[in-house]
């Protein structure tokens, strides 16, 4: 259900490419949504050569261990829901808030499931990594923060009932965007941020994307929640940071594009067809 694909020809063989968009990044068995039986009959249907697959959520590391076709996958990227709208806005609203000063410290809202079980755990994977876990534990401490320090000006909610509009707002005058895990650990929340060039502070991510997004450099990384506390405090006392790491990220930019995404995947396919005519 989260599958899509295309089969291509080249010198008389076929190839297939497939794209993963589901939230499971292969961290538990239960992140596998694709229907073998389907990619069995696919290939044999095409008499397919080879095939490669992009996956939305991905690691080359120990989170996607248990992703069954893990040898044949590649990171695609990871996108904001609808990447023209949130270029036209930042269009749109470039000299506004290149002028307006920043009036909030730090800025999360969203909603929580807290009903959410956890799946069915495989007992050499930390409960710990379990995304929505980490959505829920990383909001009870923010929100612990944003009590504690009445000296910063906190914006936070898990019932927000913000307009989409305001909602940029805010996040557009926020000098800090915290970064939560969703069902996955990547989140459209995060890369749109990444767009309107955002200073973000998040856990470690540990999926990777064909490029580079480095820790302490691209955004503000902490190891556990924590330490979010101490993190929050350094930036205060560190402002020109923040400038430091909106800097980055505007080097970053034309990266968070489809047209990076589509030639990197094409330069991809084109070695696995160059493989087989070498």
């Amino acid at each position: 259900r989260n599958f899509s694909y295309f089969v291509f020809e080249d010198n008389s063989d076929n190839y297939l490419v497939l794209f993963d968009s589901s939230d499971g990044s292969g961290l538990q068995p239960y992140d596998d949504s694709l229907n073998h039986n389907v990619l069995r009959n696919l290939m044999e249907e095409y008499n397919i050569k080879d095939y490669i697959i992009f996956k939305m959520q991905f690691s080359y590391d120990g989170f996607s261990s248990y992703y069954p076709l893990k040898s044949k996958t590649h990171p695609l990227g990871y996108f904001p829901d609808s990447p023209s709208i949130t270029y036209n806005f930042k269009k749109q609203s470039r000299y506004r808030y290149a002028v307006q000063s920043k009036d909030i410290d730090f800025f999360w809202v969203g909603t929580i499931d807290y009903g959410a079980p956890p799946p069915l755990w495989p007992e050499d994977q930390d409960i710990d990594q379990w995304p929505m876990g980490q959505r829920q534990e990383g909001y009870k401490r923010f929100k612990e923060i944003a009590d504690k320090h009445s000296e910063w000006n906190i914006i936070t909610s898990d019932k927000p009932e913000f307009t989409r509009q305001e909602y940029l707002d805010k996040t557009m005058r926020s000098k800090v965007c915290l970064e939560l895990p969703g069902v996955g650990y990547f989140t459209t929340r995060f890369f749109e941020n990444l767009i309107l060039e955002k200073c973000m502070i998040s856990k470690k991510l540990p999926l990777d994307l064909p490029y580079n997004l480095i820790p302490d450099v691209h955004y503000f990384a902490i190891d556990s929640w924590d330490k979010l506390e101490d993190k929050m405090q350094w930036i205060m006392d560190n402002p020109t940071e923040i400038d430091n790491i909106i800097s980055n990220v505007k080097d970053l930019q034309d990266y968070l594009t489809h047209d990076y995404a589509f030639h990197n995947m094409t330069e991809l396919i084109n070695n696995m067809v160059l493989s087989h005519n070498l």
